[in-house]
């Protein structure tokens, strides 16, 4: 479990995650696990304080999704691909211009990288650590720079995390607005769904 106890349901840090939004998120999910099949783990990933794909693959675009939907900023992350394409889009951000999303499930914070250095870290975390939930807690964010500044080794020595209480409150985000229900366009004759701005992907059931 992470360094912190989780907030109770209702709190306006939490995020609700609608019935269709979590179609769609297990289908991101899925699609990045298939997509990435014999992809080895990178260096600092931890197996121990991670979950198992293809959950684990849910679970972060869930987290993704909230993130985007608390700031309102726009979600890039609503593609899959392969190990072999992933040089084309690692520039981009998980959510708006300069947001990168960190789930934690187990653990004394969010990881952060050594060469991350501009932008900003948002920590989520979803109820019950299980993809079968539809609130994801907005756990809090720092900036990248701030983030390297209180940086803590983790106890393996394969990656450096920032602890939980040197996150600032959700809630302070400065670029917060107001964010209105994401529309549902459902093409009743191909059974797809469609959020604005969005490229189309089928639904796996």
């Amino acid at each position: 479990m992470s360094g912190v106890m989780p907030l109770p349901l209702g709190n306006p840090d939490y995020v609700a995650i609608e019935p269709y939004e979590w179609v769609q998120c297990r289908s991101i999910g899925r699609a990045r696990t298939e997509a990435n099949i014999g992809k080895g783990d990178a260096a600092e990933y931890d197996r121990e304080a991670m979950m198992p794909d293809p959950e684990g693959n849910v679970m972060t675009v869930l987290c993704e999704f909230a993130v985007a939907k608390y700031t309102g900023e726009n979600w890039t992350g609503m593609g899959a691909w392969s190990k072999e394409d992933h040089y084309k889009y690692k520039h981009l951000p998980d959510v708006g211009d300069d947001i990168e999303v960190r789930m934690i499930v187990r653990g004394p914070g969010p990881k952060i990288r050594d060469h991350e250095t501009d932008g900003y870290l948002f920590c989520a975390r979803l109820h019950g650590d299980t993809m079968y939930t539809t609130e994801v807690e907005m756990v809090g964010w720092i900036s990248m720079r701030e983030g390297q500044q209180v940086k803590q080794p983790h106890r393996n020595g394969r990656y450096h995390y920032v602890p939980i209480e040197a996150l600032y409150s959700p809630s302070s985000w400065p670029r917060k607005v107001r964010v209105k229900p994401v529309e549902q366009v459902q093409d009743a004759m191909s059974g797809r769904f469609v959020m604005p701005g969005s490229p189309v992907f089928e639904v796996i059931e």
